[in-house]
């Protein structure tokens, strides 16, 4: 057991739920705080798909630490790659 799983028993014990759901939140908030970060230092170069760097950064940390299990980064592999490649609306802007 490493402190980030004591962190969220703690806070699972806080919020009466699951220590699963409670890493998934503690995840969620370090993705959260990634993207919030990077793109308070970088400003307006975060544009479009330069806000999937610091989602992708986040999420590699929160498994890394265990909140998350390991088929989430492959889930967000799989539509970091579909946003990027565009298959289903190569010329349309959103």
């Amino acid at each position: 057991m490493t402190i980030f799983d004591d962190v969220a028993a703690a806070l699972a014990n806080l919020l009466g739920t699951t220590s699963e759901l409670a890493g998934f939140l503690l995840g969620f908030a370090v993705v959260v705080t990634c993207v919030v970060a990077l793109y308070l230092a970088l400003g307006d170069a975060m544009r479009g798909t330069g806000l999937l760097i610091p989602s992708g950064i986040g999420f590699v940390l929160a498994v890394l630490v265990g909140w998350f299990p390991l088929w989430t980064v492959i889930f967000m592999a799989l539509v970091i790659a579909i946003v990027v490649i565009k298959p289903f609306g190569s010329g349309v802007e959103m």
